[in-house]
Parts: structure tokens; sequence; C-alpha cells
């Protein structure tokens, strides 16, 4: 009698060549975001109410604006910061190749320049960060020590600041 073999899961044999290169794979990861121009759409209304919302209320009660060099210096900050952390993660990923372990299993291959180019013109930075600073900075959201600018700055108050929102998104 000879035997049968088992009905059952047959195992898949899978290929350990990579199917599609690190570059490609990359990309099209970048490629599958979900949204559209609706959701766009729907950001800039609630952006537009807020603003009405928050002029009529400064409006009513007689608050002046603040002076427009602040919102500079914030904006202003934000584009240093950028190029900071670019050129940090440039230099470590081209020269220093990164010392500590990777997420990813292999490290995806881009073009700096384009990736750069990309960043700076995502709609999500002037939709997104452009108007909350402007909001928060003209209709005095903050606390009023925010717009002293004559005061000196407090780097340890800074500094205490990023560690907690850092531990905050850590946690989240």
């Amino acid at each position: 009698m000879v035997p049968t073999p088992k009905t059952g899961p047959q195992p898949v044999e899978v290929s350990t060549k990579e199917s599609l290169s690190s570059k490609k794979a990359y990309q099209l990861k970048r490629k599958s975001k979900k949204g559209g121009m609706m959701q766009w759409v729907n950001l800039i209304s609630i952006e537009i109410g807020l603003v009405y919302f928050l002029y009529q209320r400064m409006e009513s009660q007689q608050i002046p604006f603040p002076d427009w060099w602040g919102l500079w210096l914030g904006i202003r900050g934000v584009l240093y910061g950028h190029v900071v952390v670019f050129t940090y993660h440039f230099i470590r990923k081209s020269y220093l190749h990164g010392t500590g372990s990777n997420i990813q299993q292999s490290e995806p291959n881009f073009s700096w320049s384009q990736e750069l180019i990309g960043h700076a013109t995502r709609a999500e930075a002037f939709f997104m960060l452009v108007p909350y600073l402007s909001i928060t900075w003209l209709f005095k959201l903050m606390p009023e020590s925010y717009y002293d600018l004559e005061a000196p700055v407090s780097v340890l108050n800074v500094f205490l600041q990023f560690a907690v929102y850092d531990l905050i998104t850590y946690i989240i």
C-alpha cells in the first residue's frame, strides 16, 4: 500500500529576493496616501470659520492685534529648525551611516534633493502650520508673556516646553 499525501495547507515558497527595489517600495508607500481635495476644502473652511469667529471676538472686545514681527520670528524659527534637522539627517545618513538600529529592514534609497523639495512644497505645511501659527499669534491665544518681545528668552523654559511636547508625543 502506497502512503497517500496529506491534504491540507501546503507550504508557500517565499522568495528571499525582493520583488521590488527599496526605491520602488518607498515610492509606492508615498503614493498610497489617502484623502483628496474634499479634505482640504473642509480644513480651509474650518480655518476660515475660526478666523472669522476670533476676529469678531477681538473687534467686539476692542483687543488690539499684536505686532507682525513676532509672527515672522515664529515662522522663521520653524524654517531654521527644518534646516538644522535636515542638515543633521543628511550628515548622519550620508557620512556617519547611522550607528543606531533602524526600524526598516532595508534603508530606502531616495534622492535627497527630491525629498527636500517634496517636503518644502507639501501642502500640509502651508495649510496646517502657517495658519496655526498665524491664528494663535494674531488672535492672542497664547499666554501674554509670548507677546512681550522685549523680555529675554528663558532657555530653560524653551527646553522644558520641547521636552514636555516630546514626552507627550512619545506617549501618544
